[in-house]
């Protein structure tokens, strides 16, 4: 049974999205945006773009595949816009006081033709099996949250390209003044602030 089609989602949807229409080239690009997002937003428990395409009418796996697999568009840039438009609205804006969270989210994954999929510690099981690492930052201000981003861990490579984004591939040790300014920068971000306490779940 399909849920919904792209035209019946609310008024505040689209407006939202237009937000968005810059970063994209051409129409085919924005319609498949509002697809894919409209897809997340679904009650559907399973977000894969199968289920996304058979959930929803006037929706084809084809064309979202193409979307998010072929065309020529940035999701940090995305990302990027998503954090200046938040930042900019009083419901969703940090206030200052806030913490920095690091968090890793394991999952178990037979096989190994997904990336970083390997032997790790699996949190959902409590220990170390077949899987993938999601590792996501947010910022908490004890009122609301906000999601910076969200990266695959890679293992060791992971470790490396952190350490070189933070440290410019030198063994310096910076301030914590600088540390956060690397941090804002890595996110694309230009806070004044610095977060009071960093938090993660090791």
């Amino acid at each position: 049974m399909k849920e919904t089609t792209p035209a019946a989602m609310p008024p505040c949807f689209d407006r939202w999205c237009r937000k968005f229409d810059d970063l994209f080239r051409n129409k085919s690009q924005k319609r498949e945006f509002r697809n894919y997002l409209g897809g997340l937003l679904g009650e559907s428990k399973r977000k894969n773009l199968s289920q996304i395409a058979t959930n929803a009418l006037e929706v084809t796996y084809h064309r979202l595949h193409h979307f998010l697999s072929e065309a020529p568009w940035s999701s940090e840039m995305v990302n990027e816009r998503r954090l200046q438009v938040m930042d900019k609205c009083n419901q969703t804006r940090i206030c200052s006081g806030f913490s920095l969270i690091v968090d890793d989210s394991g999952h178990r994954k037979s096989g190994n033709f997904t990336a970083g999929v390997g032997r790790q510690y699996i949190g959902e099981i409590g220990k170390t099996d077949n899987g993938n690492v999601i590792v996501t930052t947010h910022l908490y201000d004890g009122k609301k949250s906000l999601p910076l981003d969200i990266k695959l861990y890679q293992q060791k490579r992971f470790v490396l390209l952190c350490l070189f984004a933070l440290f410019d591939g030198s063994t310096k040790i910076l301030t914590y003044s600088q540390l956060i300014k690397r941090v804002w920068a890595l996110f694309g971000l230009d806070f004044c602030l610095s977060p009071v306490i960093i938090l993660n779940n090791e």
